[in-house]
């Protein structure tokens, strides 16, 4: 019932917004498009977005709904199994119709017939972001057909699921947050909201298919879908704001499908209330009836979800009244302009906000505290140097995030470097001194027998996964740690990420994590997976601290990193171009860069050196306190150890003696 009332209004809502848009004046250089490519493109849109939530309510209805069975691995049963088949015949589909919506989005963004795009296909890929994103989504779409048929495991269903919800991203990413004024903000919204949307569509359609949901099963959809309405909702708004424009909201069009797509999420967060009270009456009287009613909730839930998703699909084929407001070289690829020149007061005035890193930072913070919350009304202790070490690293981001810091990051080299060693030297090395896991597996149980299985259990099934202990070996942690650099600046690829606000987003995502994971090898309070000795630590320091150097002194004498990128910002305050100040202006900007990139590199590794001699100490010291208890008491077994060691020597040398036939 859900997917037939969501396919079939959203088709007749996709073929109004089609009708409309074609009676409106195109965008220039859309003057001949064909409105049969428009047709097919919004059609295969439509295959697309629904493909894809069947693909993840299949793998939700595995994932989300299993029970412990024994203390093994969980493995899957025979029901698993028929669903990832499911999925697998969904993805194929959601494949399908993503490779064909490739020459047919090629066409319709450029505003010409299908047949022009098949036949310079190449140069469209190359041209069009959307376009290549629709390529990667086919691509992954068909990676998880292909693997769902070998999956037998619960760990492997999760991995895939994170991968089927992850892959909504690069189509919104690239669309229509992407352009004009403010597109920063709105594709952090779009990042943060995408993928919590998607989850919780798939969850919604995938309780609709259980005929009697325990009331567990929908406390837990309950939780999921509360988080993603606190996310979803004010960036739907913000979204709006930024694609109208200053146009009215209730304007025909854009504007209708905006209030419409808000509308739809203010209904789900009352059937989400109404939910609420429900569940909160069925732990008393009236548990069947109460029950009864979250679950027909569950179901409303799935339409509105459904309808939700339907909106994304109709608004790409309307042009947002954005794409109409002319726009400055900056604003076309910062999304805000910066009309002053930095100076060292940028460092305390507030600046333009990284929205995605300041709404991490905040959640990080507060899911920690609220963790150490929990253990201490247990009775539980927690060291608070590791608390405010954990506030310390990401009070560190969220400083770097709401200052002048991060807005002029973008616009000179030597700022950017400021920014990169924050984030990939800095603000991790205190963050892996707070034992982030440690923390949540002390916190959150384990599912007993016939429970659902829990986040502890997720938790414990990543890193018992042989892909973590492949990739989190520490060998292959250093090359990333320390190649980053090198494959990012100086190959030009930096150039090329600083054009797009994602990508520069994934880049500091990039920094963090890698960083994250290199101190967490060597000073990290939660144990990694393949521990080593500090000796090995030690060495693993002082390997890193050439290369840092190196690359400091291969930026001071490279060329210009990004030339294109920084003189297409077309920055009042440094003239670049036509100006014969301007690249030795780049270059001076670059010097201060590398010369920064050397002392904010080597001296956090100089510091984490220092922290690295102190654990060992510690460790040292507590050994000797164990073996002087052990003495004590009387449990020193070395001399005994030592005496059998002799005994055994002596015993072979009377066998060889023997075979020999000495006396």
């Amino acid at each position: 019932m859900p997917w037939l009332v969501g396919l079939l209004a959203t088709a007749v809502a996709l073929w109004g917004a089609i009708s409309w848009q074609a009676g409106q004046p195109p965008l220039l250089g859309h003057e001949d498009a064909d409105p049969l490519t428009t047709e097919v493109t919004g059609a295969l849109r439509l295959l697309v977005t629904f493909a894809a939530v069947g693909t993840v309510a299949a793998l939700a209805r595995v994932v989300l709904t299993r029970r412990r069975r024994g203390r093994g691995p969980q493995r899957l049963d025979e029901t698993a199994l028929d669903q990832l088949a499911v999925a697998r015949h969904w993805a194929l589909g959601w494949c399908a119709a993503a490779l064909a919506l490739v020459p047919f989005d090629a066409a319709d963004t450029s505003g010409i017939a299908v047949g022009v795009a098949v036949g310079n296909l190449r140069d469209f890929l190359l041209a069009t972001q959307t376009t290549q994103a629709w390529l990667l989504t086919a691509v992954v779409a068909f990676v998880l057909a292909a693997v769902l048929p070998f999956v037998r495991t619960w760990r492997t269903g999760v991995l895939l699921l994170a991968v089927a919800v992850l892959v909504h991203l690069p189509p919104v990413v690239t669309a229509q947050v992407s352009v004009g004024a403010d597109h920063d903000l709105a594709s952090d919204a779009a990042i943060l909201a995408t993928p919590l949307l998607a989850l919780a569509t798939g969850a919604a359609v995938a309780l609709t298919g259980r005929d009697r949901a325990r009331g567990d099963l929908l406390r837990r959809y309950h939780r999921l879908l509360g988080v993603t309405l606190l996310v979803a909702l004010p960036a739907r708004v913000l979204i709006g704001w930024f694609e109208l424009a200053g146009e009215p909201w209730l304007a025909p069009g854009y504007g209708l499908s905006v209030v419409v797509a808000v509308a739809l999420l203010v209904l789900l967060a009352g059937s989400w209330g109404v939910r609420a009270v429900a569940l909160r009456q069925a732990q008393g009287a009236g548990v069947t009836a109460r029950l009864g009613l979250a679950r027909l909730t569950t179901v409303v839930d799935a339409v509105l979800l459904l309808l939700v998703a339907g909106t994304t699909v109709v608004q790409s084929q309307l042009v947002p009244p954005r794409f109409r407001v002319p726009q400055t070289p900056q604003q076309n690829f910062l999304g805000y302009e910066v009309p002053d020149a930095p100076s060292f007061l940028a460092l305390v005035q507030p600046g333009r906000v990284n929205l995605l890193l300041l709404v991490v930072s905040l959640a990080m913070i507060g899911l920690y505290l609220l963790g150490v919350r929990r253990l201490r009304r247990r009775g539980d202790a927690w060291p608070r140097g590791r608390t405010a070490a954990w506030v310390a690293g990401w009070l560190t981001i969220t400083y770097v995030s709401v200052s002048q810091v991060w807005q002029y990051a973008s616009t000179s080299f030597d700022w950017h470097m400021v920014v990169h060693m924050v984030f990939n030297m800095g603000a991790p090395a205190l963050m892996v001194l707070a034992g982030p896991l440690t923390l949540l597996l002390r916190v959150r149980g384990a599912a007993r027998p016939g429970q659902l299985l829990s986040l502890r259990d997720t938790v414990n099934a990543g890193l018992n996964a042989r892909a973590l202990h492949v990739l989190g070996h520490p060998l292959v942690i250093w090359v990333l740690f320390v190649g980053s650099f090198y494959a990012l600046y100086l190959t030009g690829l930096f150039g090329t990420v600083m054009k797009y606000h994602w990508a520069h987003q994934l880049m500091n995502v990039h920094f963090i994590a890698v960083g994250f994971l290199y101190y967490l090898v060597v000073i990290g309070v939660d144990s990694p997976g393949r521990p080593i000795p500090h000796i090995a630590k030690l060495g693993y320091i002082l390997a890193a601290m050439p290369f840092h150097a190196f690359f400091a002194v291969a930026v001071l004498n490279s060329q210009v990193i990004g030339a294109d990128y920084y003189s297409g910002l077309d920055l009042l305050w440094r003239p670049v171009s036509g100006a014969p100040d301007g690249p030795s202006a780049l270059a001076d900007v670059q010097q201060t860069g590398g010369q920064l990139a050397w002392g904010m590199g080597e001296l956090p590794l100089l510091g984490v050196t220092i922290a690295l001699l102190f654990q060992w100490f510690r460790s040292d010291e507590r050994a000797a306190r164990r073996f002087d208890r052990a003495t004590s008491a009387g449990h020193d077994t070395s001399l005994d150890a030592y005496n059998e060691m002799l005994a055994e020597l002596a015993r072979r040398e009377r066998e060889t003696e023997q075979r020999s036939g000495r006396p």
